[in-house]
């Protein structure tokens, strides 16, 4: 039996070619009268087989009228990300298939109304949970907080500026730990690079990474906004800086590039700590020390605390402390060492 072309495949359409009743067919592929019809092993498996041939999708909107689970959940994230999201998407992800779930993504840039756009879009196609990674517009506070104040089953990286379930990545913490690295190996003058900030415009994750930049260090402040790689190394040397807290590995690595181009040597004239552990990091040479976010605990622990939204449970907010993986590129005279 053919499927004519523009036509919806149906289970009475699997039944019939399988050879079994509807309300069988219906049993397995939509998990229904589990607990009066019987269907064995050979006969699941062959009824799974038809309906991927078939091309078979399911009636979510049925099944959520129904009261049945959709088993599909959904991510906010933006456009524009850095690969660090990503890797944490992942994580949170490989825990929502171990459980049976499928993850369905929505991506905006720059526009909250667009990401509420993609989240009524979820709720209107059944998904049961989401995880937001894309909160935080300065400036456009008050929209953020009108689209998702209310809303449940719903959980956040980094808080929010309301009340609601999150998981925190403590990046002062990792911050705190980077300085003290570098005054330990007789660094005097640190300074930390934030790329895509302002003095009047930080983001949250930037608040976090200076307020442990300041919390450990003990002599004067070097703090940079934006700039270009190679406008930075001119003030690095002008500034006879020895150390460099990068906004992430990219810059860290670009910044490297200018400065050896310029004749400075990395590390013993200038240490570089670039953040998020990206995969490159450990291959660059000098392989750079990075601040670890740990993506893959905060994935795994997003995805708990929305299992929790979902079961009426009293999940606990939870807080991940940020840690630095200490390579070539701020150690001095250690060139050669991971």
């Amino acid at each position: 039996m053919t499927q004519r072309r523009g036509t919806k495949t149906r289970i009475i359409d699997i039944a019939r070619r399988v050879g079994v009743s509807k309300s069988a067919a219906a049993c397995v592929l939509n998990s229904s009268g589990q607990s009066v019809i019987r269907v064995s092993a050979a006969k699941r498996a062959e009824i799974l087989r038809v309906a991927r041939e078939m091309n078979y999708m399911p009636n979510i909107t049925a099944r959520a009228l129904a009261g049945k689970s959709s088993m599909k959940l959904g991510a906010l994230i933006d456009s524009c990300a850095p690969h660090f999201i990503y890797r944490l998407l992942w994580a949170f992800e490989a825990e929502a298939v171990r459980n049976g779930y499928q993850l369905m993504i929505g991506q905006a840039h720059d526009s909250p109304e667009s990401l509420f756009q993609c989240y009524d879009n979820f709720i209107r196609h059944g998904i049961e949970g989401v995880v937001c990674l894309a909160h935080e517009y300065p400036g456009n506070e008050d929209t953020v907080r009108s689209c998702f104040q209310e809303r449940r089953n719903l959980v956040y990286l980094d808080p929010p500026s309301w009340p609601a379930p999150y998981v925190e990545i403590d990046r002062e913490a990792g911050s705190v730990e980077a300085v003290r690295h570098l005054q330990a190996t007789g660094r005097k003058k640190i300074a930390l690079w934030l790329i895509h900030d302002t003095p009047s415009r930080l983001w949250f994750s930037s608040r976090q990474r200076l307020l442990g930049y300041r919390a450990a260090l003990d002599g004067e402040e070097f703090l940079r906004f934006g700039g270009t790689a190679g406008e930075y190394a001119e003030e690095v040397i002008a500034r006879r800086i020895d150390a460099v807290i990068a906004a992430n590995d990219m810059t860290a690595a670009h910044l490297a590039r200018e400065l050896l181009k310029r004749g400075v040597r990395i590390p013993d004239d200038v240490a570089l700590i670039g953040h998020d552990n990206d995969d490159f990091s450990r291959f660059y040479y000098p392989s750079l020390t990075t601040i670890d976010q740990h993506g893959e605990a905060v994935g795994a622990k997003l995805f708990s605390l929305l299992m929790a939204q979902l079961r009426d449970e009293p999940g606990e907010n939870a807080v991940i402390p940020a840690s630095l993986i200490v390579r070539e590129s701020s150690a001095r005279s250690q060139i050669g060492a991971e």
